[in-house]
């Protein structure tokens, strides 16, 4: 609780370069936050912000939503990481499955170092979205979805470890352009 009583504080300190929002979803609970991932430029000369900054300006939303899950008590966060996923809008690419779930080697125990910060997880979560091209299901302005449900993304989530355990992260064929 202690340690993410510290990123909270920096987070409302603003030091994130106006690149996200993150806090908790309801301040009863501290362990579950809104990360907003804010700052996707239509005339950025990366592509892949371009394209995404774009497609974000023709629904009217500014950024992506996201919902981090820390898990309290020995063993918990920051020994372990949170759990991260999408809520909304629907995306394609991105390495954001169908369910919401991220496919992000970070994102595993096995891969998880406690020693990393949340403004650092944040920024190597929004910088997957662009390596892996994320670009929204649909750009019509008033189309309405559902949002990413928790439980699904646990599912992808659980997919992605059984995968990546068999397979390791770039060594199998199946991974090669991804």
């Amino acid at each position: 609780l202690k340690r993410l009583m510290i990123e909270l504080g920096k987070m409302r300190r603003g030091e994130n370069d106006g690149k996200y929002e993150a806090e908790p979803l309801d301040e009863a609970d501290v362990f579950v936050w809104r990360l907003k991932l804010l700052a996707y430029d239509p005339k950025s000369a990366d592509p892949a912000e371009a394209a995404l900054g774009k497609d974000l300006k023709a629904r009217g939303m500014d950024g992506l939503e996201l919902r981090m899950i820390f898990e309290d008590g020995p063993g918990g966060y920051p020994c372990k990481p949170p759990f991260v996923h999408m809520v909304r809008p629907r995306l394609r690419g991105g390495y954001v499955l169908d369910g919401g779930g991220i496919c992000m080697e970070l994102l595993t125990p096995s891969e998880w170092s406690p020693a990393t910060s949340i403004s650092a997880l944040v920024m190597s979560v929004r910088a997957m979205l662009l390596v892996g091209k994320a670009r929204l299901k649909s750009i019509a302005p008033h189309v309405r979805e559902a949002d990413y449900r928790a439980d699904e993304a646990r599912r992808d989530f659980a997919h992605i470890l059984k995968i990546h355990s068999k397979h390791g992260w770039t060594s199998h064929p199946v991974f090669k352009n991804a």
